[in-house]
């Protein structure tokens, strides 16, 4: 084969290759911890929590559930839901930081039916 279709063919087998990744990144296995355990991880981390709706606050376009288990509680931000206070959840998502708080951008809720 000519060397600019082996390179193509090489090209387009890398950029398969990092979609593949990135679309696979998203599924696979969060870790679960607590809230108290948060800080102990790097920024960004894809974590599990489970915990209850001990406080909802709302804003205009989004809210904020105070999640809240054993060790602690934590912010995890949400566009407006239906969710309720005192729902026990899973939630799945990434750690951030916002005016030296931790929070969790959620990538998936769970009703966790105990």
């Amino acid at each position: 084969m000519p060397d600019k279709v082996l390179f193509r063919l090489s090209l387009l087998i890398a950029i398969l290759g990092i979609a593949t990744l990135l679309i696979l990144s998203n599924y696979l296995s969060y870790k679960k911890i607590t809230t108290k355990e948060v800080k102990d991880q790097p920024l960004l981390s894809k974590v599990e929590i489970e915990g209850k709706i001990k406080k909802i606050i709302s804003y205009r376009d989004y809210q904020s559930l105070i999640l809240q288990d054993k060790t602690g509680e934590i912010s995890v931000f949400v566009e407006k839901t239906k969710l309720q206070e005192n729902q026990s959840l899973i939630v799945r998502g990434s750690i951030k930081e916002y005016k030296d708080k931790y929070e969790i951008i959620p990538d998936k809720i769970i009703l966790n039916k105990e």
